[in-house]
């Protein structure tokens, strides 16, 4: 069986960064979606604050260094996880930026995939953070796969396939026209995007790989 390695990512310290950086929104985003996810945990029965973390390391690894998609990463699937009023209190400490952001990419049941995914791609930095959010959920189901009834070879391949039919291409479009988004987005963000896309791609073959040597 192919090993799977750790990523330079586990390596960061968030706090620290966070702290070291000033970046005060990120701060209070990791502080509420720790107390609002407590006693919560995910399939591979974690806590479900730990993702978060993540998503935010992941974002630091690859150069994120600003407040507004630092935050959102912490913030980004909260209200998947509790009660919808909860966007009343966060709208009350966080600029309308961070939880227009937070609601793009919040899934709710009414959603299908295909218009969720069509309704991050009209914002590339929820593209950004999507790519991160779905770099550690398919880097943990591989890291598990066996262990879990949501981390078995079927599970994976589902989420192989809806990485390589939705989340690839949508941040492939977006780095291929990035002039559609009048936003003024910087370019350095879809440089990043596009490491972190490759990184992706990479790991969907690692996951390939793996579930090739399972069938022989």
């Amino acid at each position: 069986m192919t090993v799977v390695a750790k990523r330079g990512w586990e390596k960061i310290f968030v706090v620290k960064f966070v702290r070291d950086y000033n970046l005060t929104l990120t701060m209070m985003a990791l502080l509420k979606a720790k107390r609002f996810l407590e006693g919560l945990f995910r399939k591979d029965g974690r806590a479900a604050f730990v993702h978060a973390y993540k998503v935010v390391q992941i974002l630091i690894f690859f150069g994120i260094l600003n407040d507004i998609i630092l935050a959102v990463g912490a913030l980004h699937d909260l209200l998947e996880e509790i009660s919808e009023a909860t966007l009343d209190i966060l709208s009350e400490i966080f600029p309308e930026e961070v939880i227009s952001l937070v609601l793009l990419l919040t899934k709710t049941k009414d959603l299908s995939l295909a218009t969720y995914f069509l309704r991050i791609s009209s914002h590339p930095l929820a593209v950004l953070i999507k790519l991160a959010d779905r770099l550690h959920n398919l880097r943990n189901m591989t890291k598990n796969l066996g262990k879990y009834s949501w981390a078995s070879p079927e599970k994976l391949r589902e989420q192989i396939d809806e990485t390589n039919l939705y989340v690839l291409r949508l941040a492939n479009q977006a780095i291929m026209h990035e002039e559609r988004y009048p936003t003024g987005c910087p370019q350095k963000y879809f440089s990043v995007m596009l490491k972190m896309t490759k990184m992706l791609e990479g790991e969907v073959h690692l996951a390939e790989v793996i579930l090739t040597e399972l069938a022989i």
